[in-house]
């Protein structure tokens, strides 16, 4: 079991995948991860990050550590580890950074250990080895889901069981059978966010065209290929309506081509990122947002859409349904099923005073998982299950 602590320790040590970059000068990464490690430096006196450095270009999300006593590890990313080959590659790639990590740590540090990836994962086990305080966040859909890769069961198995000896936070329900389990949200839309969020709410118009927005990354997982095709059905029942894609990652151009082939280009709009402005815009005009995921870990898109009263209609998964409470703030459908996400699609687009109900629930609730709480959640679990105090 984690060591108990009368004060924190005098160094967080964190290990983590999401791949570090050098910028202008400065480390940047992406914006979520930077915002909440600078929490986690405001209640250590150092923050040490364990991770790989980036090979590509920084991500346009990619902003710089504000917070002093924030330093870094850059490690060498692993290449591609699909087939035996790409097995072998990790195995060597594991020692080296074993040997690179192991002097690092020291006896007064605290682990972190993020998932699910690789490196998270060997900080789980040397700080296991080393007997030193430790806990982990498994910040990824904690429920199984099809295609789960062999990777991420296996992590799961090791902070399920009593192998890892932590506190282990995760995207998920109480388990009774596993209090070492805690169910963690968090959150990167502050309070001044939300605040002014609240001036543009009222602006929507119901004069159709009907707007549905999707926000996220254009990869496999967050479904915007079954949007796509929902979308079509909701057009053939007669609705008008345009769909605002924001976003951009390696589906693009089949998405791109899917819309096409499906004919309903006009009405599909790819926006790209978009900055803080802009993207206020596409939540002004908006009338429902769609989350449409195959898999999703705490989903905090849906948090700022509900900031700006948007109705949210989600897959069932991740964490989907502590957020939205149907049919409090929204409904949610079974994933991976774009016929169900239709008839949703179809039904909502007919009660547009169901919709502003949902919409106005959903603001209030988003004020639930605001970033100023984080901080003291993190204190608090800290105390509660670290067995740690604080002057």
């Amino acid at each position: 079991m984690i060591k108990r602590c009368v004060i924190p320790p005098r160094r967080l040590v964190v290990f983590s995948g999401c791949a570090h970059y050098s910028k202008a000068g400065q480390i940047v990464a992406h914006g979520g991860f930077v915002r909440e490690i600078e929490l986690w430096a405001r209640i250590f006196p150092k923050v040490l990050i364990i991770t790989v450095a980036g090979t590509d270009e920084a991500p346009a999300d990619a902003i710089p550590y504000l917070e002093t006593g924030v330093s870094f590890s850059l490690l060498r990313p692993a290449a591609p580890t699909t087939g035996l080959i790409g097995k072998v590659r990790l195995v060597a790639l594991a020692a080296q950074w074993v040997a690179a990590g192991w002097p690092l740590l020291q006896a007064d540090d605290i682990i972190m250990a993020r998932g699910p990836d690789s490196l998270g994962f060997l900080g789980g086990v040397l700080a296991r080895m080393k007997m030193l305080p430790r806990f982990a966040k498994y910040a990824d859909q904690w429920q199984p889901f099809p295609g789960e890769p062999l990777g991420y069961r296996l992590q799961k198995a090791f902070y399920r069981g009593p192998w890892f000896g932590g506190r282990v936070q995760i995207y998920g329900n109480r388990d009774p059978q596993r209090p070492h389990l805690v169910p963690f949200f968090t959150s990167s839309f502050s309070e001044k966010e939300w605040l002014q969020a609240g001036e543009h709410i009222d602006r929507t118009s119901d004069v159709p065209p009907w707007r549905l927005l999707f926000c996220g990354r254009f990869v496999p997982a967050k479904g915007v290929d079954l949007l796509l095709r929902a979308f079509k059905l909701l057009l053939e029942s007669g609705t008008a309506a345009e769909l605002d894609l924001v976003g951009d990652g390696e589906e693009m151009p089949a998405l791109a081509r899917l819309s096409r082939s499906l004919g309903i280009e006009d009405r599909v709009l790819f926006h790209g990122w978009l900055g803080r402005d802009a993207l206020l815009q596409q939540y002004c005009r908006a009338h429902l947002f769609v989350s449409p995921s195959r898999k999703e870990g705490f989903g905090k898109v849906i948090i700022e859409a509900m900031a700006y009263g948007l109705p949210v209609l989600a897959t069932e998964v991740g964490v989907s349904r502590f957020l939205v409470n149907p049919p409090e703030c929204g409904v949610l459908v079974m994933a991976d099923s774009h016929q169900r996400l239709a008839e949703q699609l179809i039904q909502m687009a007919s009660q547009p005073g169901t919709r502003r109900l949902m919409g106005r629930a959903a603001r209030v609730r988003a004020r639930q998982f605001l970033f100023e709480k984080l901080e003291h959640q993190y204190r608090k679990f800290l105390m509660t299950h670290c067995g740690m105090s604080f002057n």
